[in-house]
């Protein structure tokens, strides 16, 4: 298993730790030929959250005294938090935002063409775009109904 991401956050007035997981697809399978799925299954969360909750319980200066645990699969709008997810999801939409503007925009919504070191390629509006890996604050895949 992979985790995707892990966030602290307060709602309501209560603590709660969401981390997404997915299955870790490892470096053999080719670009593209992963489907959109992530193949976790409600077994594989209920087994996630057991095991972290003991590893948290241990290390309990890590949280608040209080939180709830949230383990679930990251979603068909799912955030795009290393440099492999984009490499596994090229072909596909995606929504991206930068912490400084590339030819004078932040955001950027359009087709992952590629991943050329740390150089991530998009297609924006019918043009190429290209931006570093490290200067992205937030991206995830775009669902169309």
């Amino acid at each position: 298993m992979e985790l995707v991401e892990a966030r602290l956050v307060s709602e309501n007035g209560r603590n709660i730790l969401r981390a997404l997981i997915d299955r870790d697809i490892g470096a053999d399978v080719a670009p593209g030929t992963a489907t959109d799925g992530s193949g976790v299954t409600l077994q594989d969360c209920t087994r996630i959250s057991r095991d972290l909750s003991t590893v948290l319980d241990v290390h309990e200066e890590l949280l608040p005294a209080k939180y709830s645990l949230e383990v679930s699969s990251p979603g068909l709008e799912r955030p795009l938090t290393k440099l492999g997810h984009f490499t596994r999801f090229t072909g596909h939409e995606v929504y991206v935002e930068l912490a400084a503007p590339v030819d004078g925009r932040r955001r950027f919504h359009g087709e992952i063409l590629g991943v050329e070191g740390e150089q991530i390629q998009l297609n924006q509006d019918g043009a190429k775009v290209t931006f570093p890996f490290g200067s992205i604050t937030k991206s995830h895949l775009v669902y169309r109904f």
